[in-house]
């Protein structure tokens, strides 16, 4: 299953929660966070990892 979600559904409980699925996120994030390369795709995309913030509900990723 692929879920897909646009930058107004942030916040790390609710990636995780739906990480927690099995399925394959595909999340636009605001251009403010700044995610950790991982890996380039064969189609240019790439995937990344996103950590949790300290700071207010913590609405930072984690992929």
């Amino acid at each position: 299953m692929l879920v897909l979600a646009d930058r107004g559904f942030s916040g790390f409980r609710l990636w995780a929660q739906a990480a927690a699925t099995g399925a394959d996120l595909l999340w636009w994030v605001k251009t403010n966070l700044r995610p950790r390369h991982q890996e380039t795709l064969a189609d240019g995309s790439w995937l990344a990892t996103i950590i949790p913030t300290s700071g207010r509900g913590g609405n930072r990723h984690h992929h």
